[in-house]
């Protein structure tokens, strides 16, 4: 009776000594450890943080293996109680035969009063009387991770959850014998704790008691392999529970720092996507690329920056972006124009012309105030990639097209010229027609009517004159004959040129005139000394 008495004492003393610890402790500030570390999205994102609900689960076997570890157990379970942050929530379950959560001071959010009377009941873990003899007979692993699984399921409002067991990992069938379990029963769990953590944020935490490993019933590295596992890596990180009671509550400091990043990160997740971006492009005949964008910035990306544009398939299309670098940079507005640049491409194409059908993408950078704590949280952000589909031909010579198109109408033009020559000068290769007038001061007068003159044997005037173009008294003599225009020379036409010998003449306007070939020109020719008597006019007249 004495003893019993005293063990109650002893009891009593110790739940005052803990609560007067817990009350008396300094607040946890749950948002200490971000300030320091990640000061700018701690500040943006503090309301989220005081409101994104934990819900941590101790999981505790109460099996009667497990009476002997009783005091290790109190030890590493009421440091992690007393330094749950409020507002968080909490849900203890004891576990042997089957599961339970449902009893008063077990499940509830966590408060001062709530930590108070969950370290009552964790010191009173095994010596509680109102427990039923069969339902600490022996340990069924599998209805503990079964009732796991039911509390993250009920519990929807939590965004992320933290499991903490604590056994000694000996599964016993219903009959008590221990074995390891079934590949079955294992799959069972892997599906029940995947359906349980469907779109949260999990952390399974298994703390090691110094027990027996060569028991036929010890199934740890089942549950690490098979029951909790990650993209094929274990998912239950496994912390040795020593005498020491330090230890356990290093890494518990450790495991609420690792949760407020956790709950950081989430958080920035939710606004971790790519910019909405509408994007719109005109593209020119030389190629030049007219950008229209509309975003949307967000609360984490309010700024976006274009960083690079090209051309999506370039080895395909042959196609290539010579970018503007000016347009290149941060923007702010929500709408805005941009000269990206021009499209070249390697060949030289059917007269400058390639056709392009291909897109057009931009490259879309994010640069935000949390540039470098988003590094240090390894936080990648999204590549947002929009494009555009041309499908057009491109004028791709280094000249505009306009002046291109100039070029070569002028060249059509001199061409069609030139061949206007070329029919000038054969239409009238054969001869002249017309007359010549010779008119001397002495009264002499001759005409030729209808002379033909060819271009090869040019119409001579004067003393080597034949027939009536003779002057008697000329000392000179006149030579006309055709001249044809160059064809080089598109505005020219052909001409009568003549040559004096032996005499001074002054030159008429004798050029062809509008017509083609009609020309009249007086030449006035003198010879010898005395100009007076031997000075005559010939007046040349060629009609066609």
């Amino acid at each position: 009776m004495v003893l019993k008495r005293l063990r109650k004492v002893v009891t009593m003393l110790l739940f005052a000594a803990t609560a007067s610890v817990s009350c008396l402790a300094t607040p946890f500030d749950p948002l200490e450890y971000l300030r320091s570390n990640y000061p700018k999205l701690t500040n943006e994102y503090e309301d989220e943080l005081l409101n994104f609900p934990v819900h941590y689960i101790f999981a505790v076997d109460v099996s009667g293996t497990m009476v002997k570890y009783s005091a290790q157990v109190d030890s590493a379970l009421v440091p992690f109680i007393q330094a749950l942050p409020d507002n968080d929530y909490v849900t203890f379950i004891r576990f042997g035969t089957t599961a339970k959560d449902n009893e008063a001071g077990y499940n509830s959010k966590i408060s001062s009063a709530s930590k108070a009377t969950l370290i009552s009941n964790i010191h009173h873990l095994y010596t509680n009387t109102n427990d039923d003899k069969a339902f600490r007979q022996h340990t069924d692993i599998f209805k503990a991770i079964k009732g796991i699984s039911d509390v993250e399921k009920r519990r929807q409002e939590a965004k992320q959850n933290v499991v903490i067991i604590i056994t000694d990992f000996r599964n016993e069938d219903a009959s008590g014998v221990e074995q390891r379990f079934t590949s079955d029963q294992l799959e069972q769990m892997n599906r029940m704790m995947e359906s349980a953590n469907f779109g949260k944020e999990a952390r399974n935490v298994a703390l090691k008691l110094n027990v027996d490993e060569s028991k036929p019933g010890y199934c740890l590295d089942q549950l690490r392999e098979s029951v909790f596992p990650t993209e094929g890596k274990p998912a239950l990180q496994i912390v040795p529970v020593g005498n020491d009671p330090g230890t356990i509550n290093s890494w518990f400091e450790q495991l609420r720092r690792d949760i407020m990043v956790n709950k950081l990160k989430a958080i920035i997740d939710i606004e971790n996507r790519a910019i909405d971006i509408d994007f719109s492009q005109s593209v020119s005949i030389d190629g030049d690329v007219k950008t229209q964008i509309h975003w949307k910035p967000t609360r984490l990306y309010r700024h976006m920056k274009i960083d690079s544009s090209k051309v999506a398939e370039p080895n395909n299309s042959g196609f290539r972006l010579k970018v503007n670098g000016d347009e290149i940079g941060e923007k702010k507005e929500l709408e805005f124009e941009s000269e990206l640049g021009q499209l070249k491409h390697s060949g030289f194409g059917f007269l400058g012309f390639h056709h392009m059908t291909d897109s057009l993408q931009l490259g879309v950078d994010m640069p935000t105030d949390f540039d470098d704590e988003l590094k240090k949280l390894d936080v990648i952000k999204p590549i947002s990639t929009p494009k555009q589909m041309v499908d057009r031909w491109i004028f791709t010579l280094p000249i505009p097209f306009w002046l291109a198109a100039t070029i070569v109408a002028l060249l059509i033009i001199y061409i069609l010229l030139v061949l206007n020559q070329i029919k000038k000068n054969a239409s009238h290769m054969g001869c002249f027609k017309g007359e010549i007038k010779i008119r001397d001061f002495d009264g002499y007068s001759d005409t030729v009517s209808n002379r033909i003159m060819t271009y090869t044997q040019p119409v001579v005037i004067g003393k080597n004159g034949a027939g009536k173009l003779k002057v008697a008294d000329a000392e000179w003599s006149i030579s006309l004959r055709k001249k044809t225009c160059s064809v080089f020379i598109p505005f020219g036409d052909p001409e009568l040129v003549f040559k004096v010998d032996k005499g001074f003449a002054s030159t008429p306007s004798h050029k062809n005139g509008v017509d083609g070939f009609k020309c009249s020109g007086t030449l006035t020719v003198t010879c010898g000394p005395k100009k007076s008597e031997q000075t005559h006019k010939v007046v040349i007249r060629v009609i066609s």
